[in-house]
């Protein structure tokens, strides 16, 4: 997958989730802020964080550099139907790395929070505005990123690998707003399990093209199929 740099992708959703049958419930994206982070900026903020945590990080990392925290969530309507549409809240890159949040946050985190945090995982999503239970983190192990990303689920304390890393993370999130349910579609799950919940992501899923006219989103569908989807 070609990554290109990540004030081209804030850029191009930015302007797609203006549309008449989207209703923006929370977007803080304010490109002026985005173009002031320059390639010099990046570059070093990036040796800082190798250097600084002892890191062997990825050239990649430095193309889709986040600044600061982008929160987007929307809603939709269509054929005059609400319904709930996507949200991301993704983590500015340096605080992934930082020890600092332990202290800085130790009150507002509970136990399981702070063994995960020693354990290496690191929170860089979540639905704040949905207020679920879920978050989603990489692993730091020795000097590297580990290759995948998980989902954790904070209420039943259940950890699960993602088939995807951080960096087609990002690109799957930016690509498809945030929709909800579509980390499922990277888990090893089957929806006929969770059928209330099948139901919706199905029906995003389809609905998606029909509010982003140029989406291909047959990847996803497959997926959607290939997990007991209908």
């Amino acid at each position: 997958m070609k990554y290109i740099k990540f004030i081209d992708k804030i850029r191009h959703l930015n302007d797609q989730v203006h549309h008449e049958s989207i209703h923006l419930v929370e977007n803080n994206i304010h490109l002026d802020t985005f173009t002031e982070v320059t390639e010099q900026d990046r570059d070093i903020v990036f040796k800082d964080l190798a250097d600084s945590f002892k890191l062997n990080l990825s050239p990649t990392l430095k193309e889709i550099m986040i600044p600061l925290t982008i929160h987007l969530c929307w809603h939709y309507e269509l054929d005059g139907v609400k319904e709930t549409g996507g949200e991301f809240n993704l983590k500015r890159t340096p605080s992934l790395f930082s020890n600092t949040a332990i202290s800085a946050f130790k009150d507002a985190l509970n136990p399981f929070e702070k063994e995960l945090y020693m354990e290496g995982y690191r929170f860089f999503d979540g639905h704040p505005h949905a207020g679920d239970t879920q978050v989603f983190s990489i692993l730091l192990q020795d000097d590297k990123i580990a290759p995948n990303v998980y989902c954790i689920d904070l209420k039943s304390k259940e950890l699960s690998s993602m088939e995807i890393d951080y960096f087609q993370y990002l690109d799957h999130a930016l690509f498809l707003k945030g929709l909800y349910g579509w980390q499922y579609l990277f888990q090893d799950i089957d929806f006929r399990e969770f059928e209330f919940e099948t139901s919706n992501i199905g029906r995003r899923i389809r609905d998606y093209p029909k509010l982003f006219s140029e989406s291909d989103v047959s990847e996803y569908l497959k997926r959607y199929k290939d997990r007991g989807g209908e």
